[in-house]
């Protein structure tokens, strides 16, 4: 009998237990132990650490939880070890320096004024200029397990857009730039840049317009608008009462009436009349009839008609026409080079090179009476050194100007030279009432010419050969 109880208490006798589970990724480690019963072995810290080591724990280990799941034996779960957590990367963003919608509003001067005609219908962009900032994701830092082991991070993800006609992303990849002058818009989820502006009209419904690229108008540009672009205007109807200035060519495919053009480059309109046209490059038309014109080129009169007809007309270099003047005697003043205000311009460059040279020769004498004084003292008061450097600087601004204007004043030499064959082509006839200088030669008709050239002689003396 004290053999069988002696059994039963060794069978009760119940040893002390430790568990130990993980975390999802090993993010952390949680320790349970049971007390032992009926004088079983109790868990000691070399057990927990013997199982941790079977278990590959070795990172982010709290020793004293440890301690105190062994002491307590409370059958509780302890986190013993927690894992570096890893650091998941930032989304990237994009922000946008033009608004999406285009919102027409009126603009005010200065005093207040409102103009009705200016709409602000483009929005003009310069090549390189920033569309949109962009923040680049971040990657993240991966985390540490308790087994030592990388726990992955979640990368950021890069900012949605689309990059659109004429813009490009930059080298870095923060941003969003124009690759060419332009109107900016918002189309299909991107900007876009136009170098080109096509219009049905220019009207109320569109307003002033004012371009750093290139104008096409499909039709009439109506009278009081004005279209200025930096390239080129084309038009394929009729400029009626408005302005139009270009940086490049201007076209007009039907006619200019009442109008004021001003070209940088080459002009070529239907017909003109009752028009102001300023013209830097050559200026071709089927008509000018009481027209006030200044053509830095050749101007040319052709087609069906070919008519110069009333009004003022300066051309710089050549004329070709068909008709100049009308049968019926209406004055027209035709002048052909332009010596007089080259000579003037000349003449008036050579005073400013010799009041320039004399400030420089002030400047120079000054500079050396400075420059003599540090000398012997070593160093300049604030206001004296002040006085050398500005003294220098104006010196060298003015021997620069003195060579810009010297330089003007060779390139007038070349292009007076140039004009001494300038001449007007009339391929049918010449009328009464048409006077034309030359050169500063005048010659006014009284009689009509058929098919004739006028042009100075080896005298200089204007000539009409037939």
């Amino acid at each position: 009998m004290a053999e069988m109880n002696s059994t039963t208490e060794q069978k009760m006798r119940v040893d002390g237990k430790l568990v130990i589970t993980l975390g999802d990724m090993g993010r952390d480690a949680y320790l349970t132990i049971y007390n032992a019963e009926n004088g079983g072995r109790e868990v000691t810290i070399a057990d927990v650490r013997a199982e941790m080591l079977r278990l590959g724990i070795k990172f982010g280990i709290d020793e004293q939880e440890i301690e105190n799941a062994v002491n307590s034996k409370d059958g509780k779960k302890h986190c013993i070890a927690k894992c570096q957590p890893p650091v998941n990367g930032v989304d990237g963003t994009i922000t946008y320096l033009f608004p999406r919608e285009q919102v027409l509003t009126f603009k005010e001067d200065e005093n207040g004024l409102v103009d009705y005609k200016d709409l602000g219908s483009i929005n003009n962009i310069v090549s390189g200029a920033t569309i949109a900032e962009i923040t680049l994701p971040t990657k993240g830092e991966p985390g540490i397990s308790v087994k030592k082991v990388e726990i992955p991070q979640v990368p950021g993800s890069p900012a949605p857009f689309v990059v659109g006609k004429n813009t490009a992303l930059s080298a870095d990849g923060q941003s969003i730039v124009a690759t060419c002058d332009g109107h900016i818009r918002w189309d299909n989820n991107k900007f876009v840049i136009d170098d080109v502006v096509t219009v049905s009209e220019v009207d109320a419904s569109v307003g002033n317009l004012d371009f750093i690229g290139s104008i096409v108008v499909k039709g009439d540009v109506l009278d009081g608008f004005k279209v200025s672009a930096k390239k080129s205007i084309t038009v394929n109807g009729n400029a009626c009462g408005a302005t139009l200035e270009a940086g490049e060519n201007l076209t007009i495919k039907l006619g200019s009436i009442n109008s004021t053009i001003v070209c940088h480059g080459d002009v070529n309109i239907g017909f003109c009349e009752s028009s102001k046209i300023t013209c830097d490059g050559s200026l071709k038309s089927n008509a000018y009839v009481l027209c006030d014109i200044y053509c830095g080129g050749t101007l040319e009169a052709s087609g069906s008609k070919g008519v110069v007809m009333g009004g003022k007309c300066v051309v710089l270099q050549n004329m070709t026409v068909n008709n100049l003047g009308a049968d019926t005697f209406i004055p027209t003043m035709i002048t052909v080079g332009d010596n007089a205000v080259l000579t003037a311009e000349k003449t008036e460059n050579a005073q400013k090179i010799e009041k320039l040279m004399e400030q420089v020769t002030i400047a120079g004498q000054m500079i050396e009476i400075l420059k003599a004084k540090k000398k012997e003292l070593g160093s300049l008061p604030p206001e004296r050194e002040e006085m050398l450097v500005n003294t220098t600087r104006s010196k060298v601004q003015n021997q620069m100007e003195i060579g810009k204007l010297k330089r003007r004043n060779d390139e007038i030499d070349e292009f007076l030279e140039d004009r001494e064959n300038l001449s007007i082509e009339v391929k049918r006839n010449v009328f009464p009432g048409v006077k034309v200088n030359i050169n500063n030669c005048n010659h006014v008709f009284n009689n009509q010419y058929c098919k004739c050239k006028i042009c100075l002689d080896e005298n200089g003396m204007l000539q009409i050969l037939t």
